[in-house]
Formats: C-alpha cells, structure tokens, sequence
C-alpha cells in the first residue's frame, strides 16, 4: 500500500502559554526485530506546532509499533526556560494504513497526548 494512504503528523502545543510550539525537534521511529529503533524521519515543528507528515511518498505502510521522540528540553533551553522532561516518548502501534494524528499538549512539568484526527 502506498502511502498516500498512511499519514502520521503531529502538533505540539504548550499549554501554560496556550500557544504552539514551534522549531521543536520530532524523530519518528520504527521498531524492528522487538528490541531495535530505526529512525524513519526527523524535522521541526513549523510556527503553528504542526510537522505535517513524517512519511515520504517512496516509503510503503509497513504496520508495526512506531515512536514520536519529542526534544523537549532542547525547546525549553532556547527559551531560556526550565523543564522536567529532556524528551517525551510517545509508542504506538498501527495495525493499518490510514491518517495518525498524535497531538502533544505539555509544560514544562506535565504533558498529554492522544489519537487526534
């Protein structure tokens, strides 16, 4: 299946200032084999918190566990702020091709997250 069909994205909002995160580093990987990461794609957030589509046109869905690596601390210390988490990992699996849309809501000390559309 292709991937026109499968679309993983993201938006990363600060909720104590209830605006987006913007320049935020996100990796997005794939487990193989039970036990190894591969990273599949890696960006920024763009000014609205949003990283639109961690996978390219060439890549075929592949069902399986995936992460979203969030560089939190990295975002905070260009803000000059403090923050309890130095990243956020966010596991999930997907057992079809469609559009997963996996939101961010943090601080600098809590944070959510769930299946968006």
């Amino acid at each position: 299946m292709s991937s026109s069909n499968f679309k993983i994205t993201t938006h990363v909002l600060d909720t104590s200032k209830g605006l987006p995160v913007c320049n935020m580093s996100v990796k997005l990987y794939i487990l193989k084999n039970d036990n190894e990461w591969i990273l599949v794609s890696e960006g920024k957030t763009l000014s609205s918190g949003r990283f639109e589509n961690f996978i390219d046109d060439y890549l075929e869905f592949t069902p399986g566990t995936y992460k979203l690596h969030f560089l939190v601390k990295q975002y905070y210390d260009s803000i000059d702020s403090k923050t309890l988490y130095p990243f956020i990992d966010v596991t999930f699996d997907i057992d079809k091709a469609g559009h997963y849309h996996i939101p961010l809501l943090l601080n600098a000390f809590g944070y959510t997250t769930y299946r968006g559309s």
